[in-house]
């Protein structure tokens, strides 16, 4: 976002003891840390698999799976003593707490752990609601991140529902062209495309 600093770090996928160095070091820099962001894709060859070279099979499952893994790993204790430096700075309901949860979220939520994700968006949900801020682009975010979830655990039905108030939501605070709209068309498509059924977006 505009205005937010962030620490890019180009490297080849890390060690264990690599990853928690870079965790650490970052947790130092960036005291409290709000989130991690990871974006590397290697193909690999595209051949069939008994022309494949062991190493051009290893690099893309280092590359794709194993760092993610490592840094979510090394990261989440970070992001959670994070929270609750911010619980303590501003207090336990304030909204700067649930916009922080979000980090939190992303990285329980690529763990795989559905039932904590949720919970951790319901806090988030509640903090903002009380706050009144319903009508807020990141309530929008997080009714997102809600669909994803129920997708994820096969509610398709709850997750179009989510899909559907997001999209109204950001198109009401946003506008048709914005970016964030567009997205959350994109979201909605998905899950309506094994049932092939695009009326009304």
């Amino acid at each position: 976002p505009r205005g937010v600093s962030a620490t890019l770090v180009s490297a080849s996928p890390p060690s264990v003891h690599a990853s928690a160095l870079l965790a650490r070091s970052r947790f130092l820099r960036w005291v409290p840390l709000a989130g991690r962001c990871a974006k590397a894709c290697v193909l690999g060859g595209l051949t069939p698999v008994s022309s494949l070279d062991p190493t051009d099979f290893d690099q893309p499952v280092a590359v794709n799976v194993t760092a993610n893994y490592r840094l979510i790993r090394a990261l989440e204790p970070l992001l959670r003593q994070s929270v609750t430096i911010y619980r303590k700075v501003f207090g336990p309901r304030s909204p700067e707490v649930a916009r922080y949860l979000d980090g939190l979220i992303e990285c329980v939520f690529r763990s795989g752990r559905y039932e904590q994700t949720e919970s951790v968006i319901e806090e988030a949900l509640t903090i903002l609601g009380d706050a009144g801020l319903e009508k807020d682009a990141d309530y929008a975010t997080l009714l997102s991140r809600r669909s994803r979830v129920c997708a994820e655990r096969g509610d398709l039905k709850q997750a179009e529902e989510l899909a559907q108030r997001t999209l109204a939501l950001r198109r009401e605070l946003l506008g048709s062209s914005h970016r964030d709209v567009a997205l959350s068309l994109f979201d909605l498509a998905l899950l309506r495309e094994p049932f092939n059924d695009f009326k009304g977006m």
